[in-house]
């Protein structure tokens, strides 16, 4: 009697065992969305931070230039040179201009890195939602296998059966 039971025995582990199998990938693709979900929200952590390093570095390039344009306009007094006309306000014009491409280059980069540290995140959160559906496909999957296993027993088990008959 055990002889023709036996493919349905072999069919029902296999069937298990392709069901922990779908559980376990159902399981680490919900460990990697963690683990994603968890790497985009350091990376927002991340994009505030570099906002407020540009922020900062923006502001050590006004304190920079205030400071320069204060001694310019110092040695010219000290000079007799008017700062308001000629050469002197040529100087603080050139020392303006250098402080205006100084500070679109630290706004672009800024603007360039919190870009790149945005994007980062967003494909954190892809990679969650991916990871989430491959587990559950891997989940579903196991089932449809499970069941084709258990069917394929139950023919075999058929089979045996009318032989031994």
């Amino acid at each position: 009697m055990c002889g023709p039971a036996l493919p349905l025995i072999a069919a029902g582990v296999m069937a298990a065992g392709q069901l922990v199998g779908g559980v376990m990938a159902m399981k680490q693709g919900a460990y990697e969305a963690k683990v994603a979900r968890a790497n985009s929200k350091l990376e927002g952590e991340r994009a505030a931070n570099e906002i407020t390093r540009g922020m900062e570095e923006r502001r050590s390039l006004s304190r920079k230039y205030s400071q320069i344009e204060g001694q310019q306009r110092a040695a010219m007094a000290a000079n007799g040179i008017d700062a308001e006309f000629g050469s002197g306000a040529d100087l603080l014009g050139d020392t303006a201009m250098l402080y205006r491409e100084d500070m679109g280059l630290a706004l672009d980069n800024n603007a360039a890195a919190v870009r790149g540290i945005d994007i980062s995140a967003s494909n954190y959160r892809q990679q969650a939602v991916a990871a989430k559906q491959r587990g559950g496909a891997a989940m579903i999957g196991a089932g449809f296998g499970a069941a084709s296993t258990i069917l394929g027993g139950i023919g075999d088990y058929k089979k045996a059966k009318a032989g031994a008959a």
